[in-house]
């Protein structure tokens, strides 16, 4: 999810999952 990554400025190392409990962050 790039788009997510640039709206939060989060560095690109760092992508996010769907999760049952919702969104959460992996480190690649």
């Amino acid at each position: 999810m790039r788009e997510a990554e640039d709206m939060m400025g989060l560095p690109v190392e760092i992508e996010w999952a769907m999760d049952d409990s919702g969104l959460r962050m992996l480190q690649a």
